[in-house]
């Protein structure tokens, strides 16, 4: 792995973190401000929102840090040009769109999703979607120079002015009315993204890039794909959001505790299981402009995936594997006014929602390697797949009343693991991992969970000491195990260093 992408890496990966921290931050007192049920009403809106920011700008980050970084290769300055002028109009068209059907129709779909509280919040995605787009243009040239400090930074500003406008907002408009509440929360959104714009707009302009050139048809044919692949997961969220409460009612539940449900599974469960992912979306964020640059080299590429493979294995089994073993005396501990009842929900779905992040934090290299390497239709065909399956589950399972809320959980794992297969078996030739190095984190991580989930259950201390005891020993346990193997990798990427540096 080379330095760029050490570098890269390393700079979403601490940016990822603090954002992840602040947005936990974000999260928990939000949660609390709103009630279980309130923040099920703000994730209904979110997921929809993050389809949307899928469909107007989520390929052009991928897409213009792709392109980019192969003009660079060529040593193409005008078509870099050509391709931000592009990318920047059609987000902003598309968002706007989008966004003037959510702001004349906001009324409607909150109807058609079974609450009302969130017409306000749909109608401020007319300013939300098109800034999104922007954002994600910006970020994805600067991307494209191997150049990941820029978006660290503005991440970490998004973030920071999130969590001060958005619970001061929601804080104060709650008072008022839960929907005015969720409303303070998306404006103090809509304060953060505009803010990390105009960062990411004057980084930008020091790259002294003018639009110049004709390259309409080449940009969306590699772009078209990109959006289709991605908006699959986005777009089975969304329609999740759409059906959720009613395919529980199905099942026996109010639609106050069908929401409430939901409002665990994606809110409470999902904001403290994303911060693993930090990790891997960081590495794939590095790692694709890189492959890209290396064009054939395929032993090259080959070394760098096996290489990130292994880092991101050894670093984020414990940390996923840790969080399902302390999860009940941690919800306990950050969210005190959950029910006995809830928390058990809560539990549950972390252990099955850990099985999804391990294998999504895979399927995440695996994905951005496959269109780094222009198998692009091909990622494209194994997440319609998986979606498909996934549709059916929610559709099935949901309504099932011994399965509820955990076919939601279930299907999410189904569509992860069947990207996750199809991609490992087009790219088993590139990568080169020794059973011995996938193995012993796995035991060391297996037998950390069975200590610190037993530590858990018979210590009878606070909940703040009970989660420090399962740290600490936790942490001995893997390191002390996994010792072996960490001094293994560490040895090997030394001596490829020096290699290549000779």
């Amino acid at each position: 792995m080379n330095k760029a992408i050490i570098k890269g890496s390393s700079a979403l990966i601490v940016s990822g973190f603090a954002c992840k921290m602040l947005g936990a931050f974000f999260r928990i007192p939000l949660t609390n401000i709103l009630g279980v049920d309130g923040i099920g009403v703000f994730q209904m809106i979110m997921v929809l929102y993050s389809f949307s920011l899928i469909l107007s700008s989520g390929g052009m980050t991928v897409t213009l840090s792709k392109l980019v970084s192969q003009a660079r290769a060529f040593n193409e300055e005008l078509k870099i040009r050509s391709l931000y002028k592009i990318a920047i109009i059609t987000s902003l068209i598309v968002g706007v769109v989008i966004g003037l059907l959510f702001f004349l129709l906001g009324g409607q779909i909150s109807a058609f999703q079974g609450n009302n509280y969130s017409t306000l919040s749909y109608k401020l995605l007319i300013v939300l979607l098109p800034v999104g787009g922007i954002i994600a243009c910006l970020r994805g040239v600067i991307q494209g120079y191997e150049n990941m400090v820029p978006t660290a930074i503005s991440q970490i500003i998004e973030q920071a002015i999130r969590f001060v406008f958005g619970i001061l907002f929601s804080s104060l408009l709650i008072n008022y009315s839960k929907e005015l509440g969720v409303f303070g929360a998306f404006l103090g959104i809509a304060i953060a993204e505009i803010f990390a714009m105009i960062y990411l707009l004057f980084f930008v302009k020091k790259l002294k890039i003018r639009p110049e050139g004709n390259l309409h048809k080449g940009f969306y044919k590699a772009l078209l794909p990109i959006v289709i692949g991605m908006s699959v997961f986005p777009f089975l969220s969304a329609f999740d959001s759409l059906i959720i409460v009613n395919r529980l009612k199905i099942a026996g539940f109010a639609s106050e505790q069908a929401v409430l449900l939901y409002g665990i599974q994606t809110g409470v469960v999902g904001a403290i299981l994303n911060l693993p992912l930090i990790i891997s979306t960081s590495m794939a964020s590095a790692i694709l402009p890189s492959i890209s640059f290396l064009k054939e080299d395929e032993k090259e590429v080959g070394e760098r995936i096996s290489q990130s493979i292994k880092i991101l294995w050894i670093t984020i089994l414990p940390m996923v594997l840790g969080i399902m073993a302390i999860s009940k005396p941690l919800f306990s501990l950050i969210y005190p006014n959950l029910q006995f009842e809830a928390l058990g929900y809560a539990v549950n779905l972390t252990n099955i929602g850990g099985i999804f992040t391990i294998i999504t934090a895979l399927m995440q290299i695996f994905t951005t390697v496959l269109q780094a390497r222009g198998k692009v239709f091909y990622v494209m065909g194994l997440q319609i797949g998986g979606g498909v399956l996934k549709f059916l589950m929610v559709v099935l399972l949901c309504s099932v009343p011994e399965i509820n809320i955990y076919g939601l959980a279930f299907s999410n794992v189904m569509f992860s693991s069947v990207v996750c297969i199809g991609c490992l078996l087009c790219l088993r030739k590139n990568v080169g991992i020794e059973f011995f190095e996938l193995a012993v984190p796995l035991f060391a991580g297996v037998v950390m969970f069975i200590l610190v989930k037993y530590l858990v259950n018979i210590l009878e201390f606070s909940n703040i000491f009970v989660l420090l005891i399962g740290i600490v020993s936790g942490s001995t346990v893997y390191l002390g195990l996994s010792l072996p193997c960490l001094i293994g990798i560490f040895k090997n990427f030394i001596k490829k260093t020096k290699k290549k540096q000779a």
